[in-house]
């Protein structure tokens, strides 16, 4: 590139010309919950998943009794949920989302047990995916194994709204 730099309003050290609009809308509503304790894990099922610690919760609409994140606002959702267990690696783990009561069909991946270990020696299932939503959409995080009684530990929930 050569030539004259063109940049408008207050930006410094640029190198280039910046075009294009401000990106304006809202990413709300928006919420992460989260869970440090332990909880069992049955074989085979899928069980519903409830962090009960709000991080934030931009427009109270994660509630912790039921594990439900209910939007209220239309729009496209990105939703990441996350578990963390103690288990053989030649096993199965899923983390998936339910919507309206329903495993949520492009969320229901399952993965290696042992394939993804954090810091603290634990393995852990996660899951990420862009939901539509209407403004009664319910959404809920699901675990599912398939080693046995399973003790888990290390749950996350969090959603937010892509700007329209």
């Amino acid at each position: 590139m050569t030539g004259i730099v063109n940049v408008t309003g207050a930006r410094s050290g640029v190198i280039g010309t910046i075009t294009g609009e401000v990106v304006s809308g809202s990413s709300t509503p928006t919420f992460m919950a989260y869970d440090t304790g332990a909880f069992g894990l049955a074989a085979s099922t899928y069980v519903l998943l409830k962090p009960g610690t709000v991080v934030f919760d931009t427009n109270s609409t994660y509630t912790t009794g039921t594990g439900k994140f209910v939007p209220g606002v239309a729009g496209k959702y990105v939703l990441f949920g996350q578990w963390a267990h103690n288990a053989n690696p030649a096993n199965q783990a899923k983390c998936v989302f339910y919507k309206d009561g329903a495993v949520y069909p492009v969320a229901d991946i399952g993965s290696n047990m042992g394939t993804h270990i954090d810091a603290h020696g634990y393995n852990t299932t996660s899951t990420t995916c862009i939901v539509e939503s209407s403004t009664s959409s319910e959404f809920q995080i699901y675990g599912w194994q398939d080693r046995g009684a399973e003790a888990c530990t290390r749950l996350f929930f969090m959603g937010w709204k892509l700007l329209d």
